[in-house]
């Protein structure tokens, strides 16, 4: 599947009279989200008490149990000081956006996930330096629910870090719906 500024993977996803208005993909950068704001400092504090848990086990020829016990939690402190970041990348390089006269599509991984064009109600957008950003919808109850997820999975439906994202919100805004 050609994850490029190619809409060709929503046709068959569209309904009678349903067009293309505007197809994107993630830009490169910006890996940084609001929540970093506590998993960074957590992640550290967290891997590093993982590791001077295994490096003490093993230094004192402890049971087996106990050696195997910290290899779980060294594991997840890596993954969220470092391979969060990692994953974000890959699973931007694997997503693709489009809007359409009726509904926004975000192919994610092969997972194609869609929202009705009455969503754009609930919508927020932040806005970078460099005019690119992230259109996000849902309520904003449910934005901050979220604030310490682990999970890049479970960011909500948003377009992210697309180029000039305002332009982008206005197409959302003048849909048919």
């Amino acid at each position: 599947m050609d994850y490029e500024n190619d809409s060709g993977w929503v046709r068959p996803y569209l309904g009678v009279g349903e067009y293309v208005l505007w197809s994107g993909k993630p830009g490169e950068g910006h890996l940084l989200a609001p929540n970093d704001v506590f998993l960074i400092p957590f992640s550290i504090l967290w891997c590093g008490f993982a590791i001077f848990w295994e490096l003490s086990v093993l230094s004192v020829n402890a049971p087996l149990i106990f050696k195997l016990f910290g290899i779980p939690f060294v594991l997840i402190g890596l993954y969220i000081m470092i391979g969060r970041f990692i994953y974000k990348g890959y699973i931007r390089k694997r997503t693709s956006y489009v809007v359409t006269n009726q509904r926004l599509f975000r192919i994610r991984n092969k997972k194609v996930d869609t929202l009705e064009g009455n969503a754009k109600t609930q919508l927020s957008v932040s806005v970078n330096k460099d005019g690119s950003g992230t259109i996000t919808f849902g309520s904003p109850a449910w934005k901050y629910s979220r604030l310490l997820s682990w999970s890049y999975e479970n960011a909500g439906f948003a377009f992210e870090n697309i180029e000039d994202v305002n332009r982008v919100r206005q197409i959302i805004l003048n849909m048919d719906n």
